[in-house]
């Protein structure tokens, strides 16, 4: 049985999401290779894939979702090797599955798992609370389920729908605990959005 929420308790926040079971690479094989030197590599290699033009056929797009998850299908050894000994480190892990999942391939779930993993560790640092914030409200948005945090604001092609503020389940989370978690409140991200707006129609 699942639990959906968050409570407040001396140490910071305690998160009590839960996201189904989280399947893991299992036994040996592991080497000096599987560590966390080799995340700043997986980011370029990351950086340069999402920096190419936008593909512009179902095929190139299928190649670089391919291309992507394996560089997380890496960075998931990385954590079964013990690679990922940080909460910084999985902060990396976390953005790394959260650049490509908005890239379009189905990573959310990892980038959102990852995330949470770094709250666990360092419930007081804001940069993970962040990090996982937008990875659970994207993972939320891509399941058609509205977003607790915030943090997600879509932007249609120039001449459709304006950019504005992704639907957003207001009694998940109040604009207080943003404050807290460093996150922007409702109306500043609608100012953003706005802001953006303004920015396209010039």
């Amino acid at each position: 049985m699942s639990t959906t929420g968050f409570v407040r308790c001396a140490s910071g926040w305690l998160l009590l999401v839960t996201v189904g079971a989280c399947s893991t690479l299992r036994g040996g094989g592991c080497d000096a290779t599987e560590s966390a030197t080799v995340l700043p590599a997986l980011s370029w290699t990351t950086d340069s894939l999402l920096a190419r033009p936008r593909p512009a056929n179902a095929a190139a797009v299928s190649e670089l979702h391919l291309q992507l998850g394996e560089v997380i299908r890496r960075v998931q050894r990385l954590e079964v090797c013990g690679g990922l000994t940080s909460a910084a480190d999985l902060r990396t892990a976390a953005r790394l599955a959260l650049r490509a999942g908005m890239a379009g391939a189905p990573l959310l779930r990892e980038a959102y798992l990852w995330g949470r993993e770094a709250v666990m560790r360092g419930p007081l640092e804001r940069e993970s609370w962040q990090v996982m914030a937008t990875a659970w409200d994207e993972l939320q948005i891509s399941e058609s389920h509205p977003q607790w945090f915030g943090t997600v604001i879509r932007c249609t092609a120039r001449g459709t729908r304006p950019c504005a503020l992704a639907t957003l389940d207001t009694s998940r989370v109040s604009d207080a605990q943003r404050v807290e978690l460093g996150l922007r409140t409702v109306r500043e991200q609608r100012l953003v959005a706005d802001s953006l707006n303004r920015a396209r129609r010039r």
